[in-house]
């Protein structure tokens, strides 16, 4: 995923079993941004060239919960 403004990618509020699995996502201004979503898992992700953060988790009212990074690469973020 490729995007000048925002997130590459984005787990909007409220989201639930979201997996992004073995992706490149570059080039926006977050990688990954999840926003108040539960059992999120990002797994094995190449997440690079963005200006701003490479993985963002935000709370909503509800929180963000159970959001696993695992074997991820971020680089120049």
């Amino acid at each position: 995923a490729r995007g000048r403004e925002g997130a590459g990618v984005q787990v909007r509020a409220d989201s639930r079993f979201v997996t992004l699995r073995n992706c490149e996502v570059s080039e926006g201004l977050d990688g990954v941004r999840i926003e108040g979503s539960s059992d999120v898992l990002l797994f094995n992700n190449l997440i690079h060239t963005n200006s701003g953060r490479g993985i963002q988790v935000s709370a909503s009212a509800s929180g963000s919960s159970r959001v696993r990074v695992i074997s991820n690469t971020l680089t120049l973020n």
